[in-house]
């Protein structure tokens, strides 16, 4: 193989890969999760097998779904989420 069709080659291969692997996937958002026990966390959620998957600057941690009244992207969505629940 030329050298120059090697070089060709080997950025097609290498470049696509590179900037994939810059891009992350976008799967956690800023949002508040509401817990059962009136306690609130913040912070960038996703979800994942086993619960939220909650990033503040407090560390890392994951929430179980089922200690989760409301997930929202703020307080007052929280207050509406929660008032709706009451009707």
């Amino acid at each position: 193989m030329k050298p120059l069709a090697f070089s060709v080659l080997l950025i097609g291969v290498v470049i696509p890969s590179v900037l994939s692997a810059e891009e992350p996937a976008q799967t956690s958002k800023t949002s508040v999760l509401l817990m059962r026990t009136g306690r609130l966390i913040s912070g960038e959620i996703g979800e994942s097998a086993g619960g939220y998957f909650v990033k503040n600057p407090a560390g890392n941690m994951l929430v179980p779904y089922d200690s989760v009244l409301f997930e929202a992207k703020d307080l007052h969505e929280i207050y509406v989420k929660q008032r709706n629940s009451m009707k």
